[in-house]
């Protein structure tokens, strides 16, 4: 890159003469190849004819030297920075824009050479051009293997992930789990009380705090419907985890553990989740209907899991 700077560096510092000299040779060449009745043309044909040719040859040598300068800086950058491959692409961008301009003032103090400012822009359009395309080409690809290395890590992140919500789920359902067993104490207590109360009174009155024991008894008694369907929703969900797990490691195979165990763990979850409808204030309906997601959820996952060995 260096070698090519000096090089534009030297071309730069020739003055106007040399230049057009370099630059008139390259024209009359492409005008003897390209226009074969040249020197037929009138004078002032033939001179229109030289100057357009010379601003192309001119601009394109421009264009060009860039070009090369873009490709080399690029490379610098790509082999001899720890950069992200954008930053290289930018790094290299600047550095040919940065000379381009300095190259252009070089030019102002050669004589017969002058500073302008659409030379900077072909300059930085071509080194541009050069960039991105090397870029897309050498783009590095992912190795097949550190592809399957981050989804294995993947993988493994989403089961401690997994198993973190399980422990969690697992501690609430046995909150819940408690707090049920405390219910079914007390209507056990409240029930034991008024066969108590029916043997002591042949009529009993109904005073205010057995009043309430009975309401209470009733409101807990309520939960009994919703507590056996979400238990049947349960014992379906744990028969199909079972199925799916046997799939996994039918004949003996045990390669498929970390899918294994997402299974038992949305099992759990979805234990956890129905339990928490149950305790909910919502009527029966809203709670079957909640339930039944609950179990389809737990079934799509659960296929989703197994379409991971087929």
């Amino acid at each position: 890159m260096l070698g090519w700077m000096a090089f534009i560096f030297i071309m730069s510092a020739q003055s106007a003469v040399q230049s057009s000299e370099v630059s008139g040779g390259i024209v009359s060449k492409l005008i003897s190849v390209f226009i074969k009745d040249f020197n037929s043309l009138s004078a002032e044909k033939q001179l229109e004819i030289t100057n357009i040719v010379t601003v192309i040859v001119r601009k394109s040598a421009h264009f060009l030297e860039y070009f090369v300068l873009g490709i080399l800086s690029f490379l610098s950058a790509r082999y001899n920075t720890k950069h992200k491959y954008i930053t290289k692409i930018l790094y290299a961008l600047i550095i040919c824009v940065l000379y381009a301009a300095s190259d252009e003032i070089h030019q102002y103090f050669v004589p017969g050479r002058a500073c302008r400012i659409t030379d900077i822009c072909i300059d930085a359009l071509g080194s541009a051009v050069a960039i991105l395309l090397v870029a897309a080409i050498a783009r590095p690809k992912k190795d097949k293997n550190q592809v399957e290395s981050m989804n294995k890590k993947k993988l493994i992140e989403q089961n401690f992930l997994l198993f973190e919500n399980l422990q969690k789920t697992q501690r609430e359902l046995a909150d819940l789990k408690q707090v049920l067993s405390q219910n079914m104490e007390e209507i056990n207590a409240l029930k034991s009380q008024l066969e108590k109360s029916k043997e002591v009174q042949a009529e009993p009155k109904v005073t205010e705090p057995m009043r309430r024991l009975e309401e209470k008894m009733i409101a807990n008694a309520a939960l009994k419907p919703d507590m056996e369907y979400g238990a049947q929703i349960i014992g379906k969900i744990v028969v199909c985890a079972a199925e799916y797990s046997n799939k996994l490691t039918a004949g003996g195979n045990d390669t498929h553990k970390e899918l294994l165990n997402l299974i038992l763990g949305k099992t759990e979850i979805a234990k956890a989740e129905i339990l928490s409808v149950i305790e909910s204030a919502d009527n029966f309906d809203v709670k079957c209907e909640k339930i039944d997601k609950i179990a389809d959820a737990a079934k799509e996952y659960f296929d989703s899991v197994l379409a991971q060995i087929i």
